[in-house]
């Protein structure tokens, strides 16, 4: 009986570590292209399990689009490579370098960004496809 339950309980855990690793695929970004963005920040959401930065960009035909860019790491992760809840403000002017959404809506994987003052942060480990 209690092998059995053991067994059980191992089975279960690879099911959810399964699910856990399908969950943050980062299939969905060509991380073979990396695009520079600059834009004006709309929010800012230093949250796990992934950050996020909208940013509205003014495209080349003068329109303006809202980019989401997420995080590759945690917010420890990033707190740990000098990101805070007060790095960036609604309204500041940031460059970003991202790794697009492969059905070419405006997002991506956030790679680094760099703030108004010239600090440049990273963006956390991405995963390859």
């Amino acid at each position: 009986m209690k092998y059995g339950f053991i067994g059980l309980a191992a089975v279960s855990a690879l099911v959810v570590a399964g699910s856990a690793l399908a969950h943050h695929s980062n299939a969905h970004f060509d991380q073979a292209e990396h695009l520079q963005l600059q834009g004006t920040v709309v929010e800012y959401h230093l949250v796990n399990p992934h950050s996020y930065i909208y940013l509205d960009v003014t495209e080349v035909n003068g329109e303006i689009s809202e980019w989401a860019l997420e995080t590759g790491g945690g917010v420890g992760r990033l707190i740990r490579s000098n990101w805070s809840a007060d790095s960036m403000q609604p309204g500041d002017i940031i460059t970003a370098t991202v790794a697009p959404l492969r059905d070419g809506t405006p997002g991506g994987l956030l790679v680094d960004v760099t703030l108004p003052d010239g600090t440049v942060l990273g963006a956390g480990e991405s995963r390859p496809v």
